[in-house]
């Protein structure tokens, strides 16, 4: 691989291997230059620029349409050349994400560098100073009477024509107007929500934004590091509507009608009916908050499925609004000690942290469980890595005293890794 080539990889819940690869280029010495280099695929090139320009594109799409002017080798050519350029970016997918790694090209799009460029050179009535004026007046319209000390702060990156975030070498400027709007407007709606305690799928707010559902997508990592640092680490941009997924022998109403957390495996309810949800009775001793999918629905087969006195919940990374709104509910039934087991690495440690401090600022007991160095020693040690700025909380040390070195110097494991050991780690389960 190039070493200026970036891959970003996408894991999901109940796949060993990552589903998705992401390629882009850390390089972008422009469109124009590009196409002006003597590399003799300058029609090619143009064809695809030409498509993207109407939006993404399925790669099976885009090859049968070229075929008929271009040959798949020549296309194929002209797509490596636009990716190392830092034209385009491809998404492929994973063929066998359980067995291991077979790569498809699946969808091209244009980088946002290359359409800020190219969106540049076409004349329009756009009025740079006209648009940021019309930017602030939708921020004051969209948090008026929200004292969040972040509203200012919003009003501050339009004022200063730059949005600081979570490194120094974060900078977005008007410039890339369809970046910087997109992500002050994004943010504005999220402080938004947060300040009315609302939940909104990141998909309902790109619509707000732009009209257009699928927009803020490609922001939402960008997104998710500004909303926790700027408004709350608990922030979930999730693209459509939240559910929940738990099991145990608890009970509610809906509208009337009983609801019981045995009546599936497990059962998972969407937003609305847990917001709906009434509390009627709690037969558990323990609740143990998972953080990723797939051990979840493995501790549930294994352990769990016969013992209903323990309440299984996903947490789905950092528990959003919702989700901590439903434990509230459960607690205020029985109050339980609840145990929380997330993966040992910086990001972790934060979202268990943060669980913890939820449960124990309603006056409940806490912990964390499977996240000590005993479990930290069985990792095999392939990966290494850590984000430092993750573990500036002085409370990290109270609660992973036994840890937190460790995973500074970079090692790690997922939740997914300590369950290959699931017989020597079951009896230190609750």
């Amino acid at each position: 691989m190039d070493n200026h080539i970036k891959e970003d990889l996408v894991y999901r819940d109940g796949y060993r291997y990552p589903f998705q690869m992401i390629r882009s280029s850390l390089v972008y010495p422009g469109v124009f230059k590009s196409m002006e280099k003597p590399h003799g695929f300058q029609h090619e090139m143009k064809f695809i620029i030409d498509e993207l320009l109407k939006g993404k594109k399925y790669h099976n799409a885009l090859f049968k349409k070229g075929s008929k002017s271009f040959s798949a080798h020549r296309l194929q050519e002209a797509l490596a050349l636009l990716l190392a350029e830092g034209i385009i970016t491809i998404i492929y997918e994973n063929k066998k994400p359980q067995k291991g790694r077979l790569w498809i090209e699946k969808i091209i799009e244009l980088d946002l560098r290359a359409q800020e460029e190219l969106t540049a050179t076409h004349k329009d009535s756009r009025n740079p100073k006209k648009d940021l004026e019309a930017l602030e007046s939708e921020i004051k319209s969209i948090l008026r009477g929200i004292k969040h000390p972040f509203s200012s702060t919003l009003q501050d990156f339009v004022h200063n024509e730059k949005i600081a975030g979570p490194t120094e070498d974060f900078s977005v400027t008007p410039k890339a107007w369809i970046t910087f709007r997109s992500i002050i407007l994004a943010l504005a709606y999220l402080l938004y929500n947060y300040e009315k305690n609302v939940d909104e799928p990141l998909r309902i707010i790109s619509q707000r934004v732009w009209g257009k559902s699928k927009i803020l997508e490609r922001f939402k990592h960008e997104l998710t590091k500004l909303a926790h640092q700027y408004i709350d680490s608990s922030i979930k941009l999730n693209l459509t509507p939240e559910q929940i997924y738990f099991h145990g022998d608890i009970s509610f109403t809906f509208h009337g009608h009983p609801l019981s957390g045995l009546a599936g495996f497990p059962v998972i309810i969407t937003e609305e009916t847990a917001k709906g949800l009434k509390p009627v009775e709690a037969k558990i001793s323990t609740i143990l908050v998972i953080e990723n999918l797939a051990p979840f629905l493995k501790l549930l087969q294994k352990r769990y499925v016969d013992s209903p006195d323990i309440l299984l919940l996903y947490s789905e990374g950092y528990m959003s609004t919702l989700k901590k709104q439903f434990l509230n509910k459960v607690l205020e039934m029985t109050q339980v000690p609840v145990h929380v087991w997330s993966d040992l690495d910086a990001e972790g440690l934060q979202i268990a942290l943060d669980i913890i401090r939820h449960v124990q600022r309603q006056g409940w007991v806490a912990k964390p469980v499977l996240m000590t160095a005993n479990e930290l020693a069985l990792s095999s040690g392939k990966y290494q890595g850590c984000n430092r700025l993750l573990l500036e909380d002085d409370e990290l040390s109270h609660w992973f005293a036994d840890v937190i070195d460790f995973v500074k110097d970079g090692k790690n494991m997922e939740q997914e890794e300590l369950l290959l050991y699931y017989e020597a780690i079951r009896d230190r389960l609750p």
